[in-house]
């Protein structure tokens, strides 16, 4: 953190970072402690108003609207993605409770089904399984 702060370079006499170092280094370890700033054992979260204070940031803007703005001079575009109904579907197959499911699902009709038995049989050079006719729901 102490080189990303460094990075942004120093002011124009040279002398002092644009952003405080330790500031930075504190941000990410609770051992720091900065005078008038944080207490050791916190590690520092700026509001807004305090990000300026701390010259953390370089403008407040309200939307991004204004944001692009200000700062593309009105040369931005949003452009708004919606999903379509493939991807929401992939999204919903893919959830792990939802994947879960349907991976208990097709164990227990492995398990279940007289046909896939009998395959499982075959090809395990006709292991015993347990007699499951009681449970035949294929």
């Amino acid at each position: 953190m102490i080189a990303t702060a460094e990075a942004k370079g120093k002011d124009s006499a040279g002398i002092n970072y644009l952003r405080n170092p330790f500031i930075a280094e504190a941000m990410v370890d609770e051992r720091i402690s900065i005078a008038n700033v944080t207490d050791s054992g916190r590690v520092i979260a700026f509001t807004a108003p305090e990000a300026m204070q701390y010259q953390y940031c370089n403008q407040i803007y309200e939307n991004i609207n204004q944001m692009l703005e200000k700062e593309l001079k009105g040369t931005a575009k949003i452009s708004v993605i919606s999903l379509s109904w493939l991807d929401k579907l992939i999204g919903f197959l893919l959830h792990p409770a939802v994947r879960g499911i349907l991976v208990a699902g097709i164990i227990f009709w492995a398990l279940f089904c007289p046909s896939i038995r009998k395959g499982f049989k075959r090809k395990l050079g006709n292991i015993y399984f347990f007699n499951w006719s009681c449970f035949n729901l294929c």
